[in-house]
């Protein structure tokens, strides 16, 4: 936003909705505008009495971008301008170029540390954090990952660091590269075992991780199969056998239906079953 600053950034509150609705169209194509008064390499004080560079702020936005957008409907398009930028013209940026994390493995997650809200997203290639307000000093990672920044983005992959947690101050994303992206991703021991996101058929059917249908089998998961050792073994096996068939779902517009309907049975169990505070609890936050 514009201001009397250099960069004017949005409360957590308003910033997550514009990320939240971002996620939930459907039947509309948006692009994500985002800019600076300042100029690549530049550095000026924001809205909250902070430095800011021009760099911070770009990832910040891509970071948030590719926290909500819909990688089922590919709907989602983002653009970035700084200091004096024609907006008659696209500027291309080499994080345009360079930052390639796949597929995402599910909808935005939030882990508070410190009293602050840190969201993050897991891709095929690598996961993305972002911090909407204040400083963490220490984000501890789901695995071993390499840490991209302006500064690195076009060094040798072997060149960058291995890390396995990160600081992550107010206003800042980081984006993350997993060290064996090729490696199968797989559920953790029953005991251990949580939701991550990964409703892929149903997703694909209904064209959006907050269809309503979609957050009903989710709370029927949450309240029934994932509360005794038989369902959570048949959720893992789920998990584990889905993720091409969704592919080929995606594929194919016109399977679709025919998937809803063979899912209509256990959607309309679940409406009848679940309860209405486990339903509430599906919403962007809790895949």
């Amino acid at each position: 936003m514009w201001g009397g600053w250099a960069v004017q950034f949005l409360q957590e509150s308003e910033w997550k909705r514009q990320i939240d609705i971002m996620g939930a169209l459907k039947n509309s194509k948006v692009t994500m505008i985002s800019h600076t008064q300042l100029s690549a390499g530049q550095s000026g004080s924001d809205n909250f009495g902070n430095t800011v560079s021009f760099w911070q702020t770009l990832w910040y936005s891509l970071g948030s971008y590719l926290l909500g957008k819909n990688d089922v409907l590919g709907n989602a398009y983002f653009m970035f301008h700084g200091g004096n930028d024609d907006y008659s013209k696209i500027v291309w940026y080499d994080e345009y170029d360079k930052i390639d994390l796949g597929r995402a493995l599910g909808s935005y997650t939030v882990t508070t540390i410190g009293g602050v809200n840190i969201y993050s997203r897991e891709f095929e290639k690598g996961y993305v954090y972002v911090n909407p307000t204040g400083n963490v000093a220490s984000v501890a990672l789901p695995q071993a990952t390499r840490w991209l920044t302006h500064d690195n983005l076009l060094s040798a992959l072997d060149s960058i660091p291995v890390v396995s947690a990160i600081s992550l101050d107010g206003h800042n994303a980081a984006v993350l590269l997993k060290t064996d992206p090729s490696a199968p991703i797989e559920p953790g021991p029953a005991s251990d075992f949580t939701p991550a996101s990964r409703c892929f058929i149903a997703t694909a059917a209904y064209g959006s991780p907050m269809a309503k249908d979609v957050r009903y089998l989710r709370a029927f998961r949450d309240q029934y199969l994932l509360t005794n050792k038989p369902g959570r073994w048949f959720t893992e096996q789920y998990y584990r056998l889905s993720p091409p068939l969704a592919d080929e779902l995606r594929a194919h517009d016109g399977w679709r239906a025919i998937v809803r309907f063979a899912l209509s049975p256990l959607v309309a169990l679940s409406k009848r079953l679940v309860s209405g505070e486990t339903f509430e609890k599906q919403t962007v936050d809790r895949p």
